[in-house]
């Protein structure tokens, strides 16, 4: 889910509109996901959970993580660079 989304819904905004680019970055978050979760890389095998355990995290806290993603975390996978690229140019997007 969008960080922008998360925060409406942790804020309980009624009034926040679903756009297009909220489902873009869901998609990138997607990838993410599965690029921890069946990928060798180097944030170890605990990172996946940390940025998706959504049973245990609420809206805020689910945002706050996924910003946090942005702003300092640099995955690279081991033997797919086209990936890693793939990956880093999305993160410069989604971060702007």
């Amino acid at each position: 889910m969008a960080i922008n989304v998360l925060e409406a819904q942790a804020n309980g905004d009624p009034n926040h509109r679903h756009q297009a680019h909220h489902d873009i970055e869901s998609v990138y978050w997607l990838f993410v996901f599965l690029a921890l979760r069946h990928t060798s890389h180097n944030l170890g095998p605990l990172m996946c959970s940390r940025l998706f355990d959504s049973n245990s995290m609420q809206a805020r806290a689910a945002a706050d993580a996924k910003r946090n993603w942005l702003e300092t975390r640099s995955l690279h996978m081991h033997t797919n660079a086209p990936c890693t690229r793939i990956l880093h140019e999305l993160t410069a997007l989604v971060k702007k």
